[in-house]
């Protein structure tokens, strides 16, 4: 019985071995692929202008003369701010908490959308205040009670910010 299970175990591997050797091909090689098939037609942008109306095309140049154009790779003297711009609104509403007493420097981002909040008339308007004005409070921006700190951000808002 041993010769048995011997030649019996034999077979088993020289199948196995087989087997294997059966899905060794098949591996891509760079000589196997066709450099032809890979290219890519190149894009033709004359043919959609051509195909639509003066005016709509005399308009498509205008916007597009407005938008940011990209440039070459440049040197720059200095990194541009990271802040955006703030417009006379925005600038009213901190200005009216830092008269509260509210140090603002730094999260005027923040603050502007805890007012746009409070202008939504969102029912959770007043939750989100009150969660800001703790924060202010545990940062040490103020020294006010939670409640005071809640309504001078939601009375700033609605008084420099809402319209």
């Amino acid at each position: 019985m041993t010769v048995a299970y011997r030649r019996l175990a034999g077979a088993l591997v020289l199948t196995g071995a087989l087997a294997l050797t059966a899905c060794g091909g098949s591996t891509v090689t760079s000589d196997d692929v066709d450099s032809s098939s890979t290219s890519v037609a190149p894009l033709d942008r004359g043919s959609s202008s051509a195909s639509s109306s003066p005016s709509t095309s005399s308009s498509r140049a205008a916007s597009s003369s407005a938008q940011p154009q990209d440039e070459g790779a440049r040197e720059i003297s200095s990194i541009p701010s990271a802040e955006p711009a703030v417009d006379p609104t925005q600038e009213k509403y901190i200005s009216g908490l830092a008269e509260d007493g509210i140090n603002v420097e730094g999260i005027e981002a923040q603050l502007v959308g805890t007012a746009q909040t409070v202008c939504s008339d969102d029912p959770l308007a007043s939750v989100t205040a009150g969660a800001v004005a703790g924060q202010l409070i545990e940062q040490g921006r103020t020294d006010r009670p939670v409640e005071e700190v809640t309504r001078a951000i939601e009375t700033s808002a609605r008084d420099n910010y809402c319209a």
